[in-house]
């Protein structure tokens, strides 16, 4: 009979004011892991108890500047083992927050941001972390010692970004992040020349106008407004606009944007963009007037593997030259990454020499005879991992059909999230706590393949007898040595 012991190793991996990480040893009989915690000193028994089936944890809702110790058990067949610790830990001190209010851009070029804010009184330095608009936190790009009235520099033209900062008060004290702040660093196509003129097709399902709303052209700065009046399904607008004028789409919502769309058609009768029912809010389009060198009017990531993307993309009409794909780490500066050249007529390319679990920008332009167009994008994505597997789901027994019998079958759905097909690994479940007898190999050990990005459901030949009423748990989960990512790797069901 197998001993259950405690993890053989534990360790901090990062503390912060009110967060701790923890990870461990697994232990090969282990159904679960038990943490129990309290300020330094606390008896065991009286702490706080957190359960995972996971070997790392993060406690969170800590107080700041604070002892702490940590003890962990690990949870077998209907056993609990020793604990291990306790393990005593600090929290950091919470620095004074930047107000965000007082975030701002002073000066602004296609390629830099001079930035300040109000100074706390515990500061010392800053961290800045920032990166395209609505990037997530935490992997975006760093500085630390930034100050107010510093340069951030290494920016991309026509490109929104968001900036967070943090208050560094002391030594392993930082504060929440501040922000974000938004900017859109200008863009410069070249000099103005003759007018062109563009059509807005602005239509309402019911008749009943646009309710308040506006479609607005932001043309180099000049905002014109248009509207629907009631009692026309559609009306058009003709615009003038000079050659090369930088043009933003901005929809501006009315009290009732379900009957409202609108579409925009070029000089030479080219459908550019639409939108609705109901439109998207806030700028949804930018282009340059009357050129005939035009990126695609839109493009997506199709296929993100680990090592490998599939970006497709819509080409702007009638328009010619290959086209000019630049990826790189998240938030890189244009120039600095790697390129691509796919040619003409093609609407997809693959991105070749990504590292896993990594986040990615792209950008794409067309290549003209005598220029080239303005970047669309940036397109962030963020790759899988080569090996990660997991449960899925819980399919059967269901909550309200009867069990008949005593040995009800228990199916669980496998799930391959990674880019390697996978075989041969081990999957198992528990109930109420305690690991099902399951005979590996006979029983539990996955012989098909699983491959990129897909499910599997099979049933164990294991099985329960669940004829006694009550409330059960069952958790199911796999197990493979090279899976990198332990947090998907489990599924839980609860019935009566």
């Amino acid at each position: 009979m197998l001993v259950c012991d405690p993890p053989p190793s534990l360790a901090v991996d990062e503390i912060t004011a009110l967060t701790a990480t923890f990870t461990w040893g697994s232990v090969p009989n282990a159904v679960g892991y038990r943490i129990e915690y309290g300020k330094a000193g606390f008896t065991p028994g009286f702490g706080f108890v957190k359960n995972t089936t996971d070997t790392t944890f993060t406690l969170t809702g800590l107080k700041q500047d604070t002892q702490y110790d940590l003890y962990l058990r690990t949870e077998c067949d209907g056993e609990v083992s020793d604990p291990l610790g306790p393990v005593t830990f600090q929290t950091l001190v919470l620095c004074t927050a930047v107000d965000p209010g007082t975030l701002a851009t002073l000066a602004l070029t296609d390629s830099s941001a001079v930035l300040d804010w109000a100074v706390p009184l515990d500061a010392r330095s800053f961290q800045l972390e920032y990166g395209p608009q609505g990037f997530p936190l935490g992997f975006g790009r760093q500085i630390e010692n930034f100050e107010p009235l510093d340069t951030l520099f290494d920016l991309n033209a026509c490109v929104s970004y968001d900036v967070w900062v943090k208050n560094i008060c002391g030594q392993d004290s930082i504060s929440a992040p501040a922000g974000p702040l938004t900017f859109t660093t200008p863009f410069d196509p070249g000099p103005l020349g003759d007018t062109c003129f563009y059509t807005l097709t602005l239509e309402s399902v019911s008749a009943n106008g646009w309710n308040g709303a506006e479609l607005q052209l932001d043309i180099d700065g000049q905002i014109q407004s248009f509207t629907m009046a009631v009692g026309a399904f559609t009306q058009d607008f003709e615009v003038g606009i000079p050659e090369n004028a930088f043009v933003k789409v901005v929809y501006v919502s009315g009290f009732f944007n379900l009957d409202n769309s609108f579409r925009i058609t070029d000089p030479a009768g080219n459908l550019i963009f639409s939108s609705g029912p109901p439109p998207e809010e806030g700028q949804v389009f930018d282009f340059v007037a009357c050129t005939t060198c035009n990126p695609p009017l839109d493009a997506f990531l199709y296929d993100i593997n680990a090592t490998n993307a599939e970006v497709r993309w819509v080409p702007y009409p009638q328009s010619s030259g290959n086209y000019l794909l630049e990826f790189g780490p998240l938030g890189f500066r244009r120039g600095t990454g790697s390129t691509l050249t796919v040619p003409q007529g093609s609407t997809k390319a693959q991105l070749q020499g990504l590292q896993e679990n990594t986040w990615y920008d792209l950008y794409i332009a067309r290549s003209c005879s005598a220029d080239t167009s303005k970047f669309f994008g940036p397109l962030s994505f963020k790759t899988i991992r080569l090996n990660d597997l997991g449960v899925f789901a819980i399919t059967t027994p269901v909550e309200g059909e009867k069990c008949e019998y005593e040995n009800e079958v228990v199916t669980v759905t496998l799930a391959n999230y990674g880019q390697n097909p996978q075989t041969l690994f081990n999957y198992f479940y528990a109930v109420n706590k305690v690991k099902a007898a399951i005979p590996v190999p006979s029983d539990g050990l996955f012989t098909n393949v699983l491959g990129n990005d897909s499910l599997f459901s099979i049933e164990f030949e294991t099985t329960y007898n669940f004829s006694t009423p009550g409330y059960y748990i069952i958790e199911a989960w796999t197990e493979f040595e090279d899976d990198t990512n332990p947090h998907n790797d489990s599924a839980r069901y609860d019935f009566v």
